[in-house]
């Protein structure tokens, strides 16, 4: 017996770095794939105000004619994209933001739905310096991206001195988070918000809410239940595979990356870090449970060959 394609193609899932959302990103873009993913986080680490001057030149050059991009696009989709990123290219934004509104009325999938609001906002942010439109796609934006797009965001607030909106908007994520992970992550980009505009009272004030509010105990609680959640999921992928349902058990697994992912873009690290340990010691759990498996049903074949063998012999033959 053999691992299921299931188990092989979660193998697989694990052993590739979670670089971007949809995994392996565009195929059709055009360009060394670790060079997007590169300038994918960088471009992160801008919007989160953590670059050097020269960095974030090198990055807004890049951007200034490149899309966010991801294995979500279709073949027709992605020759849109590059279509659009072609008109960066000669400083025709405007065009650019043509070509993706095809791809918004073409009935995408949400996750391009999504994908393009976030490059839309973007190209108006960057290109037409039109804080409102811009504003108004990346609301649309929802998913892992909708973190992507609150960072996003919040720079184009920092560019234009609103500092005072840009601590309310994060003040406001703080408060709504339904959960402690992202209340202490929004805590967290505040206080390195007032850091970097020298409001150190403030930053002072944001991080003493943070050790009031979060203990070492509070933080392990966090970790534990993400600890559980990877540990279910795990016992419901391998209970789909015992009844043959490998399709349902690969959709929990793309679950468990997007979950990873997700917290990775709501700038969750501690987190993320613990959630991807949970997943590998699942994993690992879960390829002894099947190596387990495979043992006992060769025994049990063993045993059949030589019971047949016995039964073939002539009687006083040993």
């Amino acid at each position: 017996m053999r691992l299921s394609a299931s188990v092989a193609a979660i193998a697989l899932c694990l052993a590739a770095p979670l670089a971007a959302l949809g995994g392996e990103g565009d195929p059709w873009a055009g360009q060394p794939r670790h060079l997007r993913h590169r300038m994918e986080e960088l471009a992160d680490a801008e919007a989160r105000g953590e670059l050097g001057e020269e960095e974030r030149d090198q990055v807004r050059r890049y951007w200034a004619t490149h899309l966010y991009r991801t294995d979500a696009l279709n073949a027709v989709e992605s020759a849109h994209y590059s279509i659009a990123e072609l008109f960066l290219e000669r400083a025709n934004a405007e065009a650019a933001v043509a070509e993706l509104g095809k791809v918004l009325a073409a009935a995408a999938s949400d996750d391009v739905q999504h994908l393009t609001h976030l490059n839309l906002g973007q190209v108006h942010r960057l290109h037409l310096n039109d804080a409102a439109k811009a504003a108004e796609h990346f609301e649309k934006v929802a998913g892992a991206l909708r973190h992507k797009a609150n960072a996003y965001e919040l720079a184009m607030l920092e560019d234009k001195g609103k500092l005072d909106e840009a601590a309310a908007l994060l003040e406001k994520q703080a408060t709504e988070a339904k959960e402690q992970g992202a209340k202490l992550a929004a805590l967290h980009r505040l206080a390195a918000l007032y850091r970097r505009h020298n409001l150190d009272d403030k930053a002072l004030a944001t991080y003493q809410r943070i050790t009031a509010g979060f203990t070492p105990a509070i933080v392990k609680e966090i970790h534990d239940a993400l600890a559980l959640e990877v540990d279910a999921t795990f016992q419901r992928i391998r209970d789909l595979q015992l009844k043959g349902a490998g399709h349902e058990a690969e959709q929990l697994m793309q679950g468990l990356h997007r979950r990873a992912q997700e917290l990775r873009f709501a700038g969750r690290w501690d987190e993320a870090r613990a959630y991807q340990r949970a997943m590998h010691k699942g994993f690992r759990a879960m390829q002894e449970f099947h190596r387990q498996r495979e043992r006992e049903e060769r025994e049990r074949q063993e045993r059949q060959r030589q019971g047949g063998e016995g039964e073939g012999r002539p009687p006083g033959q040993f």
